[in-house]
Parts: C-alpha cells; sequence; structure tokens
C-alpha cells in the first residue's frame, strides 16, 4: 500500500527541492561542457524555470488546502 502524505509532510521536501536546482545543476557544470553543452545558457534556463515549478507546487497546495 503507496501511504498517502498531507502536505505539510511534503512542504518540506518541495521547498529544498526548490532550493538545490541550481547547486545540484552547478556541481554538473563540467559534466555539461564535456558534452559541448553551453553551460551558462544551460543554467540560465533551469534559473528561468524555478518561478514555474514554484507556482505550479503553490497552486498544488492551493487546490488542497485541508489536506
Amino acid at each position: 500500500m503507496i501511504k498517502q502524505c498531507f502536505c505539510n509532510e511534503v512542504e518540506p521536501c518541495a521547498a529544498d527541492y526548490l532550493s538545490h536546482m541550481l547547486p545540484c545543476a552547478d556541481q554538473c557544470q563540467n559534466r555539461a561542457a564535456a558534452l559541448g553543452a553551453n553551460y551558462a545558457a544551460l543554467r540560465e534556463c533551469i534559473a528561468s524555470t524555478q518561478s514555474g515549478v514554484r507556482g505550479a507546487t503553490e497552486c498544488v497546495w492551493k487546490s488542497i488546502p485541508d489536506s
């Protein structure tokens, strides 16, 4: 059986995930460069999606306020 979680149990994990997106990507900078990727552009892309991910997360919390 899969455990059903309450939002207050998941929220710290989601916040932690959001705060570590860029530092995690930064740790992979050398690998991206080895593949020929423009890491500055890649990092900018990741940074630009953070607000969308945060907004989607907040939308979910608001849509299920009693959970």
